[in-house]
């Protein structure tokens, strides 16, 4: 049985494109943070604040799925955590709020309504947007954050 050229390049194709890392598959992109309170850019962060965000985008669905584990903030009054823009160095925007008021560990959950564009975004430059958790204590450039990177 011969197998036609044209349909062995289209599966080779299509494989070589699910290995990319960071494309969006049907089942979304997969990217992680590792925070850090000395990695705040500005005011000082939590001296021994260490942290990880997991996040799961789902293009085309507008949603991002999060499990975020953290230690080391002292008290978690006003905790608000999220996705900002900003690259290593920089302090950015924040673009979507993922938890506010939260106060288990560790927290998981899906928030809904994300723009398809920001989520494209995000995909094709993970580096380009980080993860901030930020306290009362630590309101103005927060207690720890991390870069995004393709998991």
């Amino acid at each position: 049985m011969r197998i036609r050229y044209s349909a062995l390049i289209g599966a080779m194709a299509l494989l070589a494109a699910m290995m990319v890392p960071g494309m969006a598959s049907a089942h979304g992109t997969h990217q992680k943070a590792k925070m850090s309170g000395s990695k705040v850019v500005g005011e000082s962060g939590a001296p021994g604040g260490e942290g990880t965000a997991k996040l799961h985008l789902l293009r085309g669905k507008g949603r991002i799925c999060f499990t975020i584990k953290y230690s080391g903030i002292g008290s978690r009054d006003g905790l608000n955590i999220g996705v900002y823009r900003g690259k290593k160095d920089q302090n950015g925007a924040e673009k979507i709020v993922l938890v506010n008021e939260e106060k288990k560990d560790p927290i998981h959950g899906c928030v809904d309504g994300v723009a398809n564009g920001l989520l494209r975004k995000m995909t094709r430059s993970p580096r380009g947007f980080h993860v901030n958790l930020k306290t009362d204590a630590y309101r103005v450039d927060g207690a720890m954050r991390g870069q995004l990177k393709r998991v």
